[in-house]
């Protein structure tokens, strides 16, 4: 393998402008794989091996070995909650990845927003660098998880890194999780966050027209539906979304005009299980979304599912970003194109080799990192 920071800059060039299904993409092939094949790191974890990796740690890289409890996890008596059939506290127990810290001069804070009307707070880290400056760029970014798991200790090293290059403050949402808070919980929570960054931007030492919202898998879609509210309410306070490999639709997509998904869509020259496994098992788990976050309301809500939202004009400029070996990519790729059509500034970047929750391994993937300089990118252009 080449060195971590000679992949990182290979990445910054190696970007191929291609067409899918009407959509304009970004390719970024991995930097130092071939197309059609996983990412060599990539390769190491969707191929990994229990016992070798514990006998001979010495021939894995060190964020492998340092993730060995979290790749085989230990379940206990205290993890067999179930709600409605689903395996809630395994998945909990199962989801999160120990990353890297690339940017130690950033500051952490622990700050709880009041929520209006209610004896309640939402709980919310916030990222910056020391700085003087009263017009910096906000990024509200909101972790993935199916909408039952994961947590803002996930993204904090990805959260300092966009802070650090875009010099923004970050502010990472501690949402309320499914089943016990279902829909519209979570949402309400990150709304609750994003008018209160606008209400106190003075404070915060940012300005409160380059406020923006990012999120991964889940968390895109909290942060895609933010933005539709933002709009609904002509609340003007969202200018930038960036979604990561988000979940923006429910159902199967037959009702959505452009959508098409096929396994046959993704090249597999090695005909790998591990990547036919990883284009097929978030669509897998579709029915734990519903039992667990939609429960009672109407998956077809815009909210819910942003890509079934009527109107899809007046959204602020947008970055998607997209795993190749991911059955999200479809959807995404579509709300994209929807978007564009709708007169939304919209870039999509498709990494190479990589399957779904790519930045939870910042600092170790180097698709982690450009990312993360893409969305940096953007706040610093607001």
């Amino acid at each position: 393998m080449k060195e971590y920071r000679e992949l990182v800059e290979i990445l910054e060039t190696n970007g191929e402008v291609r067409t899918d299904n009407g959509a304009e993409i970004l390719y970024k092939k991995s930097p130092d794989g071939e197309e059609g094949y996983l990412d060599p790191r990539e390769a190491l974890i969707g191929h990994k091996n229990e016992q070798d990796i514990r006998q001979n740690p010495q021939n894995y890289p060190r964020n492998i070995v340092d993730n060995i409890d979290s790749m085989f996890p230990e379940i206990t008596e205290a993890d067999q909650y179930e709600f409605g059939g689903i395996p809630v506290g395994v998945l909990r127990k199962s989801m999160g990845w120990i990353n890297c810290n690339l940017s130690p001069e950033v500051t952490t804070e622990e700050i709880s927003v009041s929520v209006e009307g209610e004896e309640r707070i939402v709980p919310v880290k916030c990222y910056q660098k020391p700085s003087e400056k009263k017009d910096r760029p906000c990024l509200i970014f909101i972790h993935g998880g199916g909408f039952i798991a994961g947590s803002v200790d996930v993204v904090e090293n990805p959260c300092k890194g966009i802070a650090d290059r875009a010099d923004a403050v970050v502010l990472s949402v501690d949402y309320r999780l499914a089943p016990e808070h279902p829909f519209p919980a979570g949402l309400d929570d990150c709304m609750t966050v994003v008018k209160w960054a606008y209400a106190n931007a003075r404070m915060l030492g940012i300005d409160p027209q380059k406020i923006g919202v990012a999120g991964d898998s889940a968390g895109g879609n909290l942060a895609a539906a933010c933005t539709l509210k933002d709009r609904d309410e002509h609340g003007g306070r969202i200018h930038y979304q960036a979604l990561l490999y988000a979940t923006v639709m429910r159902g199967d997509g037959s009702d959505i005009e452009g959508y098409s998904w096929s396994l046959n869509n993704y090249l597999n020259k090695a005909e790998d299980s591990y990547i036919e496994n990883a284009c097929t098992w978030v669509r897998d788990s579709s029915t734990m979304i519903d039992i667990c976050y939609v429960q009672n309301s109407n998956g077809k809500n815009p909210y819910i599912s942003p890509i079934h939202a009527k109107d899809k004009s007046g959204l602020p400029k947008t970055l998607i970003c997209t795993a190749e070996y991911d059955y999200l990519r479809a959807e995404c790729d579509c709300y994209g194109k929807l978007l564009k059509a709708a007169g939304t500034e919209v870039r999509n970047i498709r990494y190479g080799g990589v399957g779904h929750a790519f930045l939870d391994k910042y600092g170790f993937y180097p698709q982690a990192e450009d990312c993360v300089k893409e969305i940096a990118k953007d706040l610093k252009s607001l």
